[in-house]
């Protein structure tokens, strides 16, 4: 399911900055209302903005007590604590766009993992959770790899082999993630979110018609993938990407080798680091298309809109990184 923000009308990237930078409280979306913008964008735009605090630091408020920062949905207690010694089986959060094809890759060819069925959608999930539910305890046990964006749907997998998951994640920056799907979809015609219309607009224009992905991390980590997101949700993604080993884009020669220590993985051949170089130099999926330029004004709508995933990555590269370490040896 695609998670949008609905700013759907507005007449140019300048018009939104500026309701980003005054905040709008029901005096001005009257004067809007009076300039002919459609009283549904300006009902989106009053519930994301107030006069009550600045566009860049405003979160909204929960409406039920917050949870407890030390433990997990029911639903995701299948991600095995980082210090655990419980028997697990390598699962990769596959954030699009991060890298994660690259590591699709490398878990096939270097490091030769035998379950490389595609898991990206609900429905192939609960296939293959069917599968396992009626086959024999020896082809539960062949299940030695998992990849997927879908977190909690994964659990129905990890149920039925009775394993739990030793989770890792590449992350990459928000306002560079958007950036890169926008380039990479002008051109991936053979992706089913392929929209041959966007080919021809700026990515200014792109940010205006709020077609990104709406704080994609924190929704799928806390399953919340409608209505607005809160504090409450921000907490639940942090303890989930909080049992993963976690790496960015930007430095994914220092994560693998914690990945292969947190995993198990035996010391790899000549052969096999010889194939880990040339996808390290070669990733995956690569957009090799020149980056669009983003402008300030979209920028500011972005690290608004985005705040969630933004302060998500700042807890995973500030906090997580460094409490890490331990996995480098």
């Amino acid at each position: 399911m695609k998670m949008r923000l609905t700013i759907m009308v507005l007449a140019g990237v300048g018009c939104v900055a500026l309701l980003f930078k005054a905040g709008i409280s029901q005096r001005v979306g009257k004067r809007l209302r009076s300039d002919g913008l459609p009283r549904q964008t300006v009902s989106v735009l009053e519930s994301y903005f107030s006069e009550s605090a600045p566009a860049s630091t405003q979160v909204v408020k929960a409406t039920k007590p917050p949870k407890s920062s030390t433990m997990l949905p029911a639903r995701l207690s299948y991600l095995k604590p980082l210090a655990s010694f419980d028997e697990c089986v390598p699962f990769f959060f596959h954030v699009p766009k991060a890298g994660g094809s690259t590591i699709k890759a490398l878990s096939m060819e270097v490091y030769r993992y035998n379950s490389q069925d595609p898991l990206g959608t609900p429905v192939a999930i609960a296939a293959m959770a069917e599968k396992l539910r009626v086959a024999p305890r020896e082809v539960r046990d062949m299940v030695d790899y998992v990849q997927t964006p879908r977190v909690y749907d994964a659990a129905d997998i990890f149920d039925r082999i009775g394993k739990k998951a030793c989770a890792a994640a590449l992350l990459r920056e928000p306002l560079a993630r958007v950036r890169s799907i926008f380039d990479y979809l002008k051109y991936a015609d053979w992706e089913p979110t392929y929209t041959p219309e966007w080919k021809n607009i700026t990515l200014d224009e792109y940010v205006a018609k709020g077609a990104y992905e709406e704080n994609w991390m924190v929704r799928m980590l806390s399953n919340r993938f409608e209505g607005p997101l809160t504090n409450d949700d921000l907490e639940i993604a942090k303890e989930a990407i909080s049992r993963m080993i976690v790496g960015f884009t930007d430095n994914i020669e220092a994560f693998l080798p914690r990945v292969h220590n947190y995993w198990g993985l035996t010391p790899l051949s000549a052969s096999q680091n010889t194939k880990l170089r040339a996808f390290l130099d070669h990733p995956v999926n690569k957009d090799a298309h020149k980056r669009s330029a983003l402008s300030a004004q979209s920028e500011e709508i972005l690290r608004y809109t985005l705040r969630f995933d933004i302060e998500l990555y700042a807890y995973a590269k500030n906090a997580l990184w460094n409490a890490q370490s331990a996995f480098d040896e």
